[in-house]
């Protein structure tokens, strides 16, 4: 028919993502590969279809097909914001053009039919009797007492990180982009910008204080050239007496980081012997499977049993790992106890109280006067 498919439209449009979301040095950002994962759903059902004919009724079942394999609602909420960006983007680029699809009455663009497609509610499924998506759980702190014994199973380089993390409450992406050219060493607590970070494409300035514990961390690394990062994959295998570091770059990427946290959390935390091992051989014995049949001459297919041990293993483990995000948490979390307990502990001398508990009624007492202003509002 000559009209562009919904497949090749979003293959152009992330074409030019990747072009146009770029750092201001040339990097690019990922951004790109976020549209790219959030239009992929949209291509196994619809690829071949004209992009002209996509309307909502198609989106809705995208939405369904989306919830029922437990993505998550903000996750599809996200994904139905890309779908809307990719139209946008055709529209402008004249890809686009008024017309009717199967079942349409009149004449419509597929951007003006779908721009005002609504975002999914908590608690409601996406349509009515449909799939109710699943919601997100908060991410936790992680203990103090898990973060000393995963610690144990990795080389010094990393241990750091971790520390640096927990005392300045950095993102991952900041720790592993720390360099000394990037740190104001003029004065008492030094400054650490990024040169990079999240909201810098927003105009705002990213600014990191280091206290005394964190500049004994870095010290070591000041006779080191200040434009090389400070925790190197490099270092990390030298000092790993034995450990397994698979980084590799002049940086430690934030999945590398992670990864390294995981493969530690796997050694702290073993899964029972009766299940350890299964995960990779369920995951190998179906990659093996699915290259028999493509090739004409299928094998036996994994057994219920190995997937089933192998599903139990993956949940384990999946319970006891924990990210490097979590340690932002961890850190701002006893940050905000601390000032707390100071403010505390300052009211309580103002009061004259001899005991915190009483003080401490105050604070709780707080938060039924703002109950109570805000019933007298309306």
């Amino acid at each position: 028919s000559g009209l562009r498919t919904v497949e090749v439209v979003c293959q152009q449009f992330v074409g030019a993502c990747v072009e146009n979301y770029r750092r201001e040095d040339g990097t690019q950002t990922g951004e790109a590969t976020n549209i790219l994962h959030g239009l992929q759903p949209l291509v196994v059902l619809f690829g071949k279809m004209p992009v002209v004919y996509l309307r909502p009724r198609h989106i809705w079942e995208f939405c369904e097909a989306q919830a029922k394999s437990g993505v998550s609602r903000s996750t599809i909420n996200k994904r139905i914001q890309h779908i809307r960006r990719m139209l946008k983007w055709a529209k402008n680029e004249e890809i686009l053009f008024p017309i009717a699809a199967p079942g349409d009455a009149a004449a419509v663009g597929a951007f003006d039919a779908c721009r005002d497609f609504p975002l999914l509610v908590r608690g409601r499924p996406v349509r009515a009797g449909g799939t109710v998506p699943r919601e997100t759980t908060p991410i936790p702190p992680v203990p103090q007492e898990t973060i000393e014994q995963t610690k144990a199973f990795l080389p010094a380089t990393v241990r750091n990180m971790i520390d640096l993390q927990l005392l300045s409450s950095m993102r991952p992406s900041e720790v592993c982009d720390l360099r000394m050219a990037d740190v104001d060493m003029t004065d008492t607590p030094w400054l650490y910008q990024p040169r990079q970070h999240k909201t810098k494409h927003r105009g705002k300035v990213r600014r990191i204080w280091l206290g005394a514990k964190a500049r004994e961390i870095i010290k070591p690394h000041l006779l080191r050239d200040r434009e090389s990062f400070v925790f190197r994959p490099l270092d990390a295998r030298e000092d790993a007496g034995g450990l397994d570091v698979r980084a590799k770059g002049l940086r430690f990427s934030t999945r590398t980081y992670r990864d390294a946290i995981w493969r530690a959390c796997d050694r702290a935390f073993p899964s029972p012997e009766d299940i350890r091992g299964t995960f990779f051989r369920a995951r190998l014995a179906k990659t093996r499977y699915r290259v028999s049949v493509k090739a004409g001459s299928p094998t036996s297919p994994p057994t219920k049993e190995l997937l089933d041990a192998g599903e139990r293993e993956r949940r384990w483990r999946a319970d006891h790992r924990w990210s490097p995000n979590q340690l932002r948490h961890s850190g701002l979390t006893e940050i905000v106890a601390r000032e707390m307990e100071a403010a505390v502990q300052k009211a309580k001398e103002v009061a004259g109280h001899s005991s915190t508990k009483t003080t401490r009624m105050y604070v709780s007492d707080a938060d039924r006067r703002t109950a109570g202003m805000m019933e007298d509002a309306g």
